[in-house]
């Protein structure tokens, strides 16, 4: 809703809109935030008035959010829903709710795999040594360790299953560090979790009153002794000053002292610059539109603008994936990346015994071109043909449907044609069958699954073909399904997150265990 609205402002923004200067901060600080934080004796009227405003807003806002997503989007894009008139009013029926369940289930695993993520990010940690190491100061060494720990979850999951280069470039050309980006983020919400909100959330269970909670908390940080902060619920820095901040964030074994270059590059990265993104919708280029919470550190100016709120309850992963998948999907590194994908795929396949082709493309002919198949991987007699579509996270349910009709349905196509061709030079080709070690006397068994890097419409049929996603496959080959964790709903529970030492294959690995494994769902704890 909030982004909806920001774009709605942007739409009709002046170019002077966009240059900050302290005396413009000041004035607005004055005139809609000050009152608010620190209640007086002066006229208040203004900011109430805008508030009740904004809030008003935001209320029609989320209410049309809601209509579009269960009434309007159902009618043009599920094939389970139907309208009909009853007396005046227009009713919505849904023929069965076995979709509904599916895409709860998918949140869930969606949770566990998030999860899987943490637990390998804390096993790297430890076999890096930094368990061992104190990590900033002692006060915060703690959140620190959390925060690596994370981000190195997060950097195994976008090298493992996305195919992200330790090393990107941002919008305006600059090197940044893959690991340096996300640990600079989950930096930023382990601070802000703990000098905002959860300052806010003690304040206002003492006080009982969101004023007096915003105005204590922004007192603490002006008084305090050591080093005086803004602790406003809106934040705001000149934009070199915001990049010395976090040099310390950037230390390493060849800049033990940090680098400022390095700095501004991963604050470019976080960056959504709205004068840019302003002249993107007035310009009705709607391509690659940035999500607002996706790119958390707004640039106005010579100026960065953050909301603590929102800087607190980043997905950090889901952030770079999104950045790099859908705002900068034209980048020239797309196919690099879609091409480690399938071979980081085929190496786990190649540690379980199976002979692997990458990217195979058979002769072409009049009648028979099925283009280029993607992963072929055989075994013990089984063949399996695997058509892998990498793309990012979507957030909402309409671009889910989307996706479902304009890539998967044709994925089940790919997959159909592939899977055929393979069965194909089976018998015809004896180079072929060679390079993947059948004799021609045998019956191979041939299986066709689309593996997709995101979660939706997961173990659904597209064509009478599996799809199923590339972590899933990551985890059964790895053998790794204890580590599936949802420690959002281990922490409501009060549960420890240790994961048990289980395997799928008690009776060892076969290609049979692995196909029962995938296709009868036995790595989901749920």
């Amino acid at each position: 809703a909030l982004k909806e609205i920001v774009e709605w402002k942007l739409r009709d923004a002046e170019s002077d809109y966009f240059n900050l200067t302290e005396v413009k901060i000041a004035k607005s600080l004055k005139t809609h935030q000050s009152p608010l934080v620190f209640p007086s004796q002066e006229d208040s009227s203004i900011p109430d008035s805008y508030l009740r405003h904004f809030e008003k807003l935001m209320q029609v806002q989320v209410e049309l959010d809601g209509f579009l997503s269960r009434c309007v989007t159902p009618f043009c894009f599920e094939d389970e829903c139907e309208y009909y008139l009853d007396g005046e009013r227009l009713e919505m029926r849904k023929y069965t709710f076995v979709e509904q369940r599916a895409w709860e289930l998918n949140g869930k695993k969606q949770n566990l795999i998030d999860g899987y993520w943490v637990m390998r990010g804390g096993l790297e940690f430890k076999d890096r040594g930094l368990d061992k190491q104190l990590i900033g100061s002692v006060e915060n060494h703690e959140d620190n360790q959390i925060a690596y720990i994370k981000s190195l979850g997060a950097y195994l999951q976008l090298s493992d299953v996305y195919g992200i280069d330790n090393v990107i470039q941002t919008d305006n050309g600059l090197k940044v560090d893959v690991h340096q980006v996300l640990l600079s983020l989950e930096l930023m919400i382990a601070f802000y979790n703990k000098d905002f909100i959860l300052v806010f959330a003690k304040n206002l269970h003492e006080t009982g009153d969101w004023k007096t909670s915003l105005g204590l908390l922004a007192l603490s940080g002006l008084i305090d002794p050591n080093n005086p902060q803004g602790r406003f619920p809106i934040t705001f820095c000149n934009w070199k000053q915001k990049a010395k901040n976090i040099v310390g964030w950037t230390v390493s074994k060849d800049f033990p002292k940090g680098n400022i270059n390095a700095a501004e590059a991963i604050l470019d990265f976080w960056s959504l610059d709205c004068k840019k993104w302003s002249a993107q919708l007035k310009a009705n280029n709607n391509d690659n539109i940035p999500q607002l919470t996706e790119r958390p550190i707004f640039k106005l100016g010579n100026y960065c603008v953050q909301l603590p709120w929102m800087m607190a309850g980043q997905l950090t992963s889901v952030n770079v994936i999104n950045t790099l998948r859908r705002f900068a999907n034209k980048r020239p590194e797309i196919r690099s990346e879609t091409q480690r994908i399938e071979t980081n795929l085929g190496i786990q396949f190649k540690k379980r015994g199976f002979t692997v082709i990458v990217g195979y493309e058979p002769d072409k002919s009049d009648d028979f071109n099925p283009g280029e198949i993607d992963l072929i991987c055989a075994l013990d007699n089984t063949v399996i043909v695997v058509e892998v579509k990498s793309t990012y996270r979507r957030t909402s349910k309409r671009e889910a449907i989307r996706y479902k009709h304009a890539t998967l349905r044709k994925a089940g196509k790919q997959i159909q044609r592939k899977t055929e061709a393979v069965k194909y030079l089976l018998v015809a080709n004896e180079t072929f069958r060679k390079q993947l070690g059948i004799n021609k006397t045998e019956l191979s068994n041939v299986v066709g699954w689309i593996a997709d890097t995101s979660l939706e419409y997961d173990h659904e049929y597209f064509n009478g073909y599996l799809k199923i996603s590339v972590e899933e496959l990551h985890v059964a080959l790895r053998d790794e399904a204890n580590m599936l964790v949802d420690f959002i709903e281990s922490k409501t529970q009060s549960k420890e997150h240790n994961a048990t030492e289980t395997t799928l294959y008690p009776k060892g690995f076969s290609v049979g265990a692995l196909l029962r494994a995938i296709q009868e769902s036995k790595i989901w704890p749920i």
